[in-house]
Formats: structure tokens, C-alpha cells, sequence
């Protein structure tokens, strides 16, 4: 399953926060979960640069990528996970990992 040219940035950040994670389930270090969190919320974030297909860096851009609907999913996916966690859900979260995606096959295709 190696990505194109196009998606390997997104390919990259999953594979990181794919890692993150497991190194987080592992040695239950939450700076790793940190980390996890920050590579999906960088892919989002590059999903969204390509979807609007617009300059970074920029003061009305970023506010155009925070609106982005892939970037509001993945907070409000991390947002969810840190709820279920302070309640001591942590098996609910690692099924919602699994069934969760941050873009569908459509929305991969279109960028």
C-alpha cells in the first residue's frame, strides 16, 4: 500500500500517529497520545491545504482551514477521545479508532 506522490504527506502523518499510538498503548507515556494526536490533526490540516487549494501561511487562511470540515472532524474526534477518556473509556476509544476515518474514499479521491 504505498501512496502516490500526491497523498504521501497524509500517508506519512497517519503511519506517524498510527505509531504514536501504539508506542503510547505500550509504554502509557501520554506525551506519545500527544504526539498521535498532533499527526492527525497535521493531515487533516494538509487535506484541508489541498482541498481549498490555497497559500499557507496566510492570516485569512488560517481561519479557513480551522472551518475546514476535515480539520472540525479531527477535533472533534480528539475532542470525543478526551472526554471518553477522562471518564476511563479507553476500550470505547480504540474501537472509535477503528471505525473513525479522517476522510472517506471519495474525499481522498477528489484531492
Amino acid at each position: 500500500m504505498i501512496p502516490d506522490e500526491g497523498t504521501a504527506p497524509l500517508a506519512d502523518d497517519g503511519v506517524s500517529s498510527l505509531a504514536y499510538s501504539i508506542r503510547c498503548l505500550l509504554n502509557r507515556d501520554p506525551q506519545e497520545a500527544a504526539w498521535a494526536a498532533r499527526r492527525a490533526y497535521e493531515a487533516a490540516d494538509q487535506a484541508a491545504i489541498w482541498d481549498l487549494d490555497i497559500q499557507v501561511g496566510l492570516p485569512e487562511t488560517e481561519a479557513a482551514l480551522q472551518a475546514h470540515v476535515f480539520v472540525q472532524r479531527e477535533l472533534t474526534h480528539q475532542a470525543l477521545d478526551l472526554q471518553l477518556l477522562g471518564r476511563g473509556l479507553i476500550d470505547e476509544v480504540k474501537t472509535r479508532a477503528y471505525h473513525n476515518t479522517l476522510l472517506s474514499t471519495a474525499e481522498l479521491k477528489s484531492l
